[in-house]
C-alpha cells in the first residue's frame, strides 16, 4: 500500500513533522555520534553552521529536503514555488552534520533538522521566536497546511469505493473521510470538485469551504477519535487502525494518545478497543485532544495536508530546541 510518509517524512506546515518516524534512514556524514547529545552537538561551529543554513532557507521557498546517502537531495517546495534544485552548501552541511529529513515554514522562520538513527529521531529545532511547552500552541490549520489540492479530487471521484484495487492506490480513508465531507460540503459540490480537469481549477471559495470543515473536525467536539472506524491496540507496534490503515508507534499522535489515557482525558469503550473523549475535558486537555485530532487526519487525507507540533524536551538557547521521538 502507498505510504507518503516517505516523500513527505517532514512535510512541515506549520511546523512539523507529522509522521516522518514511519521510515528509517542509514548515517549521513560524521558528527552523528553526537546528535543524540545536544548540549555536545549543538556547539561552536556546529551551531553556526546551522543557524547559518536555517536563516537561508527561510528566505528561499523549500518546504522539506531529505538527504540521503549517495543520491541527491530530493526537495519539495512551497505552493506556487518552482522547483529548484537544493543548494550545494545547504546540501552539504546537512550531510555533514547528519540530518536526513529538513523541514521549513518561511512565514513562521521555524526550521526542523531532523535525524533518524533506527526507531529514534533526533530533532533539532530553529524559531525566530520562543516556541511553547507541546501541543500547547494553536492546532488551528491555515492554507499553507493544504499542499496537494489533487488529493481532494481523488477523495471527490473514489466516493466510498472499498474495492482492493482502490485501496492498493489511495492513501486516504475513503470510509471515515468521504462521509463527513458528503456531509459537510454536500453531495453537489463534492460532485463540482470531482468534474474539475485539474487542482487549480479549485476556486479559493471551494478551499475555504474544504479549510473550515477540516478546522471543525479538529475540535474536540466532533468526537473524531471516537470514530467506530478507528480503534486502538496499545501492546500492537501498528495499534492505531484508522479505517483499513495501521499507525506505527512512532508516529508522534500514538505517544500523545497514550498521554491522553493516561490522564484520563480519553478513555476506553467498554469493548477496549475504541475510544472515548472524557466529559468536561480541561483547557490544557482539550488543546492536546485538538493535536491528536489533527494528527488522526493528515492520515486519514492521505496527501490533502501536514502538520504537526514542534514541542521540544529541551531548550538549547539561541533559538534552537531539541526532542527525542
Amino acid at each position: 500500500m502507498p505510504d507518503r510518509r516517505i516523500p513527505y517524512l517532514l512535510g512541515l506546515i506549520a511546523l512539523a513533522i507529522a509522521g516522518a518516524l514511519l521510515t528509517r534512514a542509514k548515517p549521513v556524514g560524521t558528527r552523528s555520534s553526537t546528535l543524540s547529545q545536544p548540549d555536545l552537538f549543538m556547539r561552536g561551529a556546529v551551531r553556526e553552521d546551522l543557524t547559518r543554513v536555517a536563516n537561508r532557507l527561510f528566505g528561499l521557498s523549500f518546504r522539506t529536503i531529505v538527504t540521503q546517502p549517495e543520491s541527491l537531495s530530493r526537495a519539495t517546495m512551497l505552493p506556487g514555488a518552482p522547483p529548484t534544485p537544493v543548494p550545494a552548501d545547504v546540501d552539504s552541511v546537512l550531510r555533514r552534520h547528519g540530518f536526513t529529513h529538513t523541514g521549513i515554514k518561511p512565514s513562521d522562520s521555524v526550521a526542523i533538522f531532523v535525524s533518524i538513527r533506527g526507531r529514534t529521531a533526533y530533532r533539532y529545532t530553529y524559531s525566530t521566536r520562543p516556541l511553547g511547552p507541546p501541543y500547547t500552541g494553536p492546532s488551528t490549520l491555515s492554507q499553507e497546511d493544504f499542499f496537494q489540492w489533487a488529493e481532494l479530487q481523488r477523495i471527490a471521484r473514489v466516493g466510498l469505493d472499498t474495492s482492493e484495487y482502490t485501496r492498493a492506490r489511495t492513501v486516504f480513508e475513503p470510509t471515515i473521510v468521504y462521509p463527513y465531507l458528503q456531509r459537510v460540503l454536500g453531495d453537489s459540490q463534492l460532485s463540482v470538485i470531482a468534474s474539475k480537469r485539474s487542482p487549480a481549477e479549485i476556486t479559493p471559495a471551494e478551499k475555504r469551504a474544504v479549510l473550515t470543515a477540516l478546522n471543525e473536525q479538529r475540535l474536540s467536539r466532533s468526537r473524531l477519535i471516537e470514530h467506530p472506524g478507528i480503534t486502538y491496540d496499545a501492546r500492537d507496534p501498528f495499534g492505531l487502525g484508522l479505517g483499513s490503515r495501521r499507525v506505527t508507534r512512532l508516529f508522534w499522535g500514538v505517544p500523545l494518545l497514550d498521554t491522553l489515557l493516561k490522564a484520563g482525558a480519553i478513555q476506553w469503550a467498554p469493548d477496549h478497543r475504541h475510544l472515548r473523549i472524557q466529559e468536561g475535558l480541561s483547557a490544557a486537555n482539550e488543546r492536546r485532544v485538538e493535536w491528536l485530532h489533527v494528527g488522526v487526519m493528515t492520515f486519514l487525507y492521505g496527501n490533502l495536508f501536514e502538520k504537526g507540533d514542534p514541542g521540544y524536551d529541551l531548550d538549547l538557547g539561541g533559538g534552537w530546541y531539541f526532542r527525542r521521538d
